[in-house]
């Protein structure tokens, strides 16, 4: 199956940089796995504080959470939201309605305006959220060990 360009040279960047960090690969991969785990949060304005200080605290790698919290971007962000906000409604038993539609403005309206919605979409970002990030450490951990062997 062929990829689009543009994942194909995102994918190559994150390796890049990546393999560039010069530490140990549990440090790289809680960082990258942290990162992506903060950033999935829907506290957008308070991301990169939140990650930065967790990696900072528990001796992390910074520069691998900063690649972590980027994961969700204005490209990822609206699908992954989408899904959070399912899993969310379905957990907590339909307590709150979303939109019909997703677009950035309504979302963040939304959040910022209706804390039930709130509530639910923080739930089901956790609850996505975990699984991928414990994938990420591990795989991350697993490949930098390997480019760290060659």
């Amino acid at each position: 199956m062929m990829r689009p360009a543009f994942v194909h040279r995102y994918a190559e960047y994150i390796r890049k940089k990546l393999g560039a960090i010069q530490a140990h690969p549990e440090q790289i991969a809680a960082g990258y796995a942290v990162g992506f785990l903060v950033g999935t949060l829907p506290i957008f304005t308070l991301r990169i504080g939140i990650a930065l200080a967790l990696a900072a605290i528990f001796r992390w790698n910074k520069p691998a959470t900063m690649l972590g919290i980027f994961l969700i971007n204005p490209f990822t962000g609206p699908p992954y939201y989408a899904l959070a906000y399912t899993v969310g409604h379905f957990l907590t038993g339909g307590q709150a309605e979303g939109p019909g539609q997703w677009d950035l403005k309504l979302l963040l309206n939304m959040i910022w305006n209706n804390g039930a919605f709130f509530l639910v979409l923080s739930l089901g970002c956790v609850v996505v959220a975990i699984p991928i990030a414990l994938f990420l450490y591990w795989s991350v951990k697993a490949t930098i060990k390997h480019w760290q062997n060659q």
